[in-house]
């Protein structure tokens, strides 16, 4: 199947969202599929890699959580409500998502768990990113936003 996403590498693998539907990951070192997953329908954006999660965006619906140690077997999935995910990072065992509607989720990676929603009410573009104690964010207007990270939580209040 033709590929029109980018890959995403993770370490010694790639991960790939062909145009037919289905992801793939793949042993760089010898070119070997070691897992794949059928989406309903082909992705509209490469999966985003974090560690071992391989998190797909199943056509705004739902966001779909792939074990890259599993072969690509389906953690868990939670709603998206018809947001896209424009990124994520994990900070102290904790799995953060933020989505193109200025969502951000504070997860259980092990569950999917949602624990903290943050609204930013910006659109974003892409994140997020960890720079020292901060979570970082870009909007659509350009604009970056820099939320204060605490040990399980995101603060709003303190964001610039």
């Amino acid at each position: 199947a033709a590929v029109d996403l980018a890959p995403q590498l993770a370490g010694d693998k790639a991960v790939i969202a062909a145009s037919n539907g289905n992801v793939f990951a793949i042993d760089l070192s010898s070119l070997e599929p070691i897992g794949k997953y059928a989406l309903p329908r082909p992705a509209a954006h490469s999966p985003v890699v974090v560690g071992n999660h391989v998190l797909v965006d199943a056509a705004r619906q739902k966001l779909v959580c792939l074990d890259l140690q599993q072969k690509l077997q389906p953690a868990w999935e939670i709603p998206l409500e018809g947001a896209v995910p424009v990124g994520a990072v994990e900070h102290e065992g904790r799995l953060i998502v933020a989505r193109d509607d200025g969502v951000v989720w504070l997860l259980d990676p092990a569950s999917g768990t949602v624990k903290q929603t943050v609204s930013l009410h910006e659109r974003l573009l892409w994140g997020p990113r960890l720079w020292g104690d901060r979570l970082v964010v870009a909007t659509i207007d350009g604009s970056l936003l820099s939320l204060p990270l605490q040990s399980s939580s995101l603060a709003v209040a303190g964001a610039r």
